[in-house]
């Protein structure tokens, strides 16, 4: 296996439905009002803790302690990715405990 295989969980990827930033404007907020769009979450709204992700990868340091940047997250790719304004890349929310597919969108059989 390469660095690029991805494997297949066998689980299809969740896909969000709508997003907003949990609390009020201004404030350090880290979470994301998410509501999913279908699967076994359909309709469920959850709020998710994004800072595990944005603590531990360098990509997403504009966003620590930026809570004007971070206000700006919107739904890219029909649903199935978060990005925010700026050059910070996309990231698939990340739940408080992980999720089974690990936002994983493109997959692979291992045989």
């Amino acid at each position: 296996m390469s660095d690029g295989d991805l494997i297949d969980t066998g689980i299809p990827t969740a896909r969000i439905a709508t997003l907003s930033v949990a609390g009020p404007a201004g404030l350090a907020v880290t979470a994301l009002v998410v509501t999913w769009a279908d699967g076994a979450r359909a309709g469920r709204i959850e709020i998710i803790d994004v800072i595990p992700v944005i603590g531990a990868y360098k990509v997403y340091r504009p966003l620590r302690g930026n809570p004007k940047l971070f206000a700006t997250a919107r739904l890219i790719d029909d649903g199935y990715a978060v990005a925010w304004d700026g050059s910070t890349p996309t990231c698939p929310p990340r739940r408080s405990r992980p999720m089974r597919n690990n936002g994983i969108r493109k997959r692979r059989r291992m045989g």
